[in-house]
């Protein structure tokens, strides 16, 4: 099959995902890594993996994502074939445009490898914004709407949420576009709309070649303002006094806490206006491609110099946790000032390589009642962090949270099919670039801690991020690592007919299961 391997421009080369807890290595003699640029390379590959047996095919993005998604080093009989877009392009009459904006109807057709400041530098120049954001622009739009990525818009749903249609090629090479057009599917006795399981998608359904977003006009740069605001020193009335104040008069927000002292919030937010001054929108930042970063081997966030190993270290010693703790703070203020002046809700530009934990915990509204709920859940977590059982781990970065309006997105951590909003709730730690398993005793019992806790909350986790932490079929016992299969079997329990029924549509795009991973297979219940 040499022939078919040099026509699918395959290499033999080392996948690790950005924060390295995942990393797979094929044989010396066995290709398993593409960069296609076009529809025609993308179909030789598919033709490729087409005649080989237990050939699972998995898009790569630009590799932020935690879980075993991608590679699954667990899975070592498979022959594991990666597909990384950042070069592809196939949009426009030519086949020859990566972005395409429609500024009557506000919509923009992207191609699935293109980064998020990449379309925002776009969409800025044809006098549009993105109707929510990440607050860093490195990450791939296929990437973001494959998994539950959410933003900071008070009143939307996850990023995917505002895509309306998405373009795929199936195994046989064959064109699919999924949209509020496709018929509906009935699974699990309830009939379901196609698009809700293309938002958050997993890689499962087929190779996501360009994803159609609703966007929304902005005709200045002072269209979105931005500002910062500080509290602290706030128990449990105060706390719910103020972040309501804050919601209630925002329309993004997201806010830091910092868990030392007496507690102190550092909340960022942005609005749309119709403004006085009336400055045309101008993108005034640095930009390299995704297509020109790939081929310098270069993905995702710049990593800020020895914070991963000062990251580490601080962990040990409350005294350096609570000082980095605080500096963390200082960096995101000035990074925050940086893109304010420019009126940008894009403003994490480089970031420390460290393991998120994530989870969206159901509470009802943005209100008294609700916001008091993300009060106590992060007190659980500020208790765990100065009980004696946890000495040696400390926090040492702030926690973070979001609200995010539930949709109904078959396998989003903010499925509902009411209205009702979430929380969503972010704890980061340093670990060395190693598998979950290898991760210090201290950070990996402390986790299973916070997420017992949160998970007793009814909490799901972020897909894109580290979970699993804990046996809930022996949930006292030590952790051994991330993604424990008895936490998945629970995860895949709970998340119930949703899953089950994304699971018989992927099965209709996908029947010989090309694009599912034994990991996938897991979190669907099979």
């Amino acid at each position: 099959m040499a022939e078919g391997k040099e026509a699918a421009g395959l290499a033999a080369a080392t996948w690790k995902n950005w924060s390295e807890n995942l990393r797979y290595d094929p044989a010396s003699d066995d290709g398993n890594l593409c960069l296609p640029r076009t529809r025609a390379e993308l179909i030789s590959v598919l033709d490729y993996a087409n005649s080989q047996p237990n050939c699972v095919v998995r898009v790569s993005g630009q590799r932020h994502s935690q879980p075993p998604l991608v590679a699954d080093p667990g899975a070592p009989s498979l022959q594991k074939l990666q597909i990384d877009l950042s070069c592809y392009t196939d949009l426009g009459p030519a086949q020859d445009q990566r972005m395409i904006a429609d500024t009557t109807a506000k919509t923009v057709r992207v191609n699935a490898g293109v980064r998020e400041d990449e379309l925002c530098a776009f969409l800025t120049e044809n006098k549009l914004m993105l109707k929510t954001v990440t607050a860093g622009g490195f990450f791939s739009i296929g990437g973001i709407t494959a998994v539950d990525v959410h933003g900071a818009t008070l009143d939307q749903p996850i990023i995917a949420g505002n895509a309306r249609a998405f373009t795929l090629l199936r195994a046989d090479g064959q064109e699919v576009t999924i949209d509020a057009s496709t018929p509906q599917f009935e699974a699990e006795g309830t009939v379901w709309d196609p698009i809700n399981f293309a938002r958050v998608n997993l890689g499962a359904l087929g190779v996501v070649t360009s994803v159609e977003l609703d966007v929304m006009e902005r005709p200045y740069a002072e269209t979105l303002v931005a500002g910062r605001t500080e509290l602290s020193d706030l128990d449990r009335s105060g706390f719910v006094e103020a972040v309501t104040d804050l919601a209630t008069h925002h329309d993004r927000l997201e806010i830091f806490f910092n868990p030392y002292g007496k507690g102190a919030y550092t909340a960022l937010h942005w609005d749309i206006q119709d403004p006085a001054s009336k400055t045309p929108p101008l993108w005034n930042k640095k930009l390299e491609t995704a297509c020109q970063l790939a081929k310098e081997e270069k993905w995702g966030s710049s990593v800020i110099g020895m914070a991963p190993m000062a990251g580490r270290v601080a962990q040990r010693n409350s005294w350096l946790a609570r000082a980095l703790s605080w500096s963390s703070v200082n960096v995101i203020r000035a990074e925050f000032a940086e893109a304010q002046s420019a009126n940008s809700d894009l403003w994490l530009w480089t970031a420390a390589r460290t393991i998120f934990m994530s989870y969206f915990v159901e509470i009802g509204a943005v209100d008294d009642q609700g916001v008091g709920l993300v009060y106590d859940a992060l007190q659980e977590a500020v208790a765990l962090n100065n009980s004696p059982e946890h000495r040696d781990f400390w926090l040492a970065v702030p926690m973070e949270f979001r609200f995010v309006k539930g949709s109904e997105i078959a396998m989003t951590g903010t499925y509902s099919t009411s209205e009702t909003w979430f929380v969503n709730l972010d704890m980061v730690a340093f670990t060395p670039p190693v598998a979950s398993s290898e991760y210090p005793a201290s950070v990996l019992n402390f986790f299973a801690a916070v997420e017992k806790a949160w998970w007793a909350r009814g909490g799901i986790p972020h897909n894109g991020k580290m979970y699993g932490f804990f046996d809930p079929e022996n949930p006292d016992a030590p952790s051994t690592g991330a993604f424990n299969p008895n936490f998945i079997k629970a995860l895949s329990a709970r998340r119930g007919k949703p899953a089950r029924a994304f699971s018989a549509y992927a099965k209709t795009l996908d029947p010989t299961g090309r694009f599912r991973s034994p990991f996938v297979d897991k979190l669907l219940g099979n």
